[in-house]
């Protein structure tokens, strides 16, 4: 692609007028639009990568430590929260700061609930499926509420960290920072499946990649459709809400 040296339209490399002023290419030289460099998409992309990778890190030390001291208290998983909490903020506000424009109500109200709730609805059918598939070749997926019943601590915290806090952070993480710097490099298209797919590899559980990567892209097309992270959010924290509560439903 080129630019029209004498209104700067965009034009075709071989076209002999501009479409748009009608001024003849007839011996002209037409400028080329220059193609971004490599450094530019690493600077772009550094601040989410930096984040998501520090994500990750806290993940595995967390995980490292209750698995070598068996210490399986909630209060391991609160820590963690609130080292990933400090990061995402940080990051948000110092490299992506109109990340936060997003936290705005979308219009459509009655169209946002119902999307919210269809949503919701299709990624608990899909989740039930899911692991009855993979509960058919002998796989256990765990439960969530044991440690927490173990540690004494009430109902409400495990919905606080299983349901609330990944709602409001993961969303400002994923479908916030990481993809607005995705599509500022790439696609809108490329953004969704990227940051579904980084979205999905952050919870080191390889049973459950294809399921959260499917996840991801759900939480996505609500951001893109309602431009807004609020449905996501509220989808988010509904979905992972209805997965405690059928939990409780089946264990009692």
């Amino acid at each position: 692609m080129s630019t029209c040296p004498h209104c700067s339209a965009p034009t075709r490399e071989n076209a002999r007028f501009c479409g748009k002023c009608g001024a003849s290419f007839t011996g002209e030289i037409l400028p080329r639009k220059p193609r971004p460099q490599a450094a530019t998409y690493i600077q772009t992309m550094a601040p989410a990568l930096y984040l998501w990778g520090l994500l990750v890190l806290s993940n595995v030390i967390i995980g490292l430590y209750i698995h070598f001291s068996k210490n399986t208290s909630p209060k391991s998983t609160l820590a963690l929260l609130g080292v990933d909490s400090f990061l995402i903020l940080l990051f948000v506000a110092i490299k992506s700061p109109r990340t936060f424009r997003l936290l705005r109500l979308p219009g459509r109200i009655p169209r946002v609930v119902l999307d919210v709730l269809g949503t919701t609805a299709l990624l608990f059918l899909f989740i039930k499926i899911y692991s009855r598939v993979l509960s058919s070749t002998g796989f256990e997926f765990m439960d969530y509420l044991p440690e927490y019943r173990n540690a004494g601590w009430p109902l409400w915290v495990p919905f606080f960290t299983i349901a609330l806090w990944p709602a409001l952070f993961e969303e400002l993480t994923f479908r916030g920072l990481i993809f607005e710097k995705l599509s500022m490099v790439g696609t809108q298209r490329e953004a969704i499946i990227l940051s579904s797919l980084l979205f999905s590899i952050i919870h080191l559980m390889p049973a459950v990649f294809i399921s959260h990567f499917i996840i991801g892209l759900a939480f996505c097309n609500l951001r893109v459709t309602h431009k807004s992270l609020y449905p996501s959010m509220a989808a988010h924290f509904l979905y992972n809400s209805t997965v405690l509560l059928d939990e409780i439903v089946r264990r009692g």
